[in-house]
């Protein structure tokens, strides 16, 4: 997290970035589907990451706080500075 910065802050900055992501990636996807490349493990991994970004955007809009609990783990992540 940035000096000043809120974690509510940090997470909608984290969503921008991810979006520039996946922008990205689905721009050299479309470019090896083009030559006949496989792509099916990227689109596999986008999707993946497509739907956890999709996650992050619905706890932003639900006005949920940021949270520092692992859903998956059921155990408190270590806070770094």
């Amino acid at each position: 997290m940035r000096s000043g910065e809120t974690e509510l802050e940090m997470v909608e900055r984290h969503v921008a970035a991810g979006q520039k992501v996946i922008d990205n990636q689905r721009v050299l996807i479309a470019r090896l589907d083009a030559v006949g490349a496989s792509t099916l493990a990227a689109q596999t991994i986008l999707a993946t990451f497509f739907w956890m970004h999709k996650n992050s955007i619905a706890i932003i809009s639900r006005g949920c706080k940021p949270t520092r609990v692992c859903k998956v783990h059921k155990r408190q992540t270590k806070r770094t500075k």
